[in-house]
């Protein structure tokens, strides 16, 4: 039997998808998970700053290109000012310990990797395919299992969902501007683009604009669905 005592790290957190184009985000640490940090923080378009008095050349490149800002010295205090999240990353312990106790004073949210009790927050493994996200997460009590489970999803989560999604977001937009007396009158077309199976024609080959998915949705919801429960 484990020792329950040690499950008290581990928390199951509340899921949250955040917009992180343009937010402040700090990352202490130089190394090759602080640059895979910053390499996945980029790619959401957050406004990232390195503390670290060395790093990747995967990081300075960044740096040099102007796609972060870079300080080049050990973490200080008042480093994570203005920051709404912050990964510290440098291994060391003390500095670990300096960086929690600042983000809980200046209201930042921390994750100290592999130190469960100085995270705020964990970082779950995530399938993406354009505007789909799926998250997995074990709340850290096992990172390779969240991995695991997150692989076993790629084969039915297909590239073919990138471009389904980009056209329902099309045609949900069309609906909004269109139909503009209620949201009750545009559920049937809405619940119409579900049951059409674009993402199985467009994976077929099949070219669908979003006109010719807007008109064949609102002419299916005119002719009267059970719906979605």
């Amino acid at each position: 039997m484990p020792d329950m005592q040690t499950h008290a790290d581990y928390r199951a957190g509340y899921p949250i998808f955040l917009d992180m184009k343009d937010r402040p985000v700090v990352v202490i640490g130089g190394g090759s998970v602080a640059t895979r940090k910053v390499d996945t923080l980029l790619g959401y378009g957050a406004a990232v700053t390195v503390i670290s008095p060395e790093a990747s050349d995967s990081i300075a490149a960044h740096a040099e290109a102007g796609d972060i800002v870079w300080k080049r010295r050990v973490f200080e205090p008042g480093d994570l000012a203005g920051a709404s999240i912050g990964f510290c990353a440098c291994g060391d312990a003390a500095t670990d310990a300096r960086v929690f106790e600042e983000a809980r004073a200046t209201g930042c949210l921390m994750n100290v990797v592999d130190v469960p009790k100085y995270c705020d927050f964990v970082v779950p493994s995530i399938l993406r395919r354009g505007l789909l996200s799926i998250a997995v997460s074990t709340s850290g009590a096992s990172c390779t299992e969240s991995k695991l489970i997150r692989r076993s999803l790629e084969d039915q989560f297909d590239d073919s969902w990138e471009a389904y999604l980009d056209l329902m977001a099309c045609v949900r937009t069309m609906v909004k501007d269109r139909v503009t007396t209620s949201q009750r009158d545009r559920r049937p077309i809405f619940e119409a683009c579900v049951r059409a199976n674009w993402r199985e024609r467009l994976a077929a080959g099949e070219q669908i604009s979003a006109e010719d998915a807007y008109n064949e949705a609102v002419a299916a919801a005119k002719k009267g669905t059970p719906q979605i429960d």
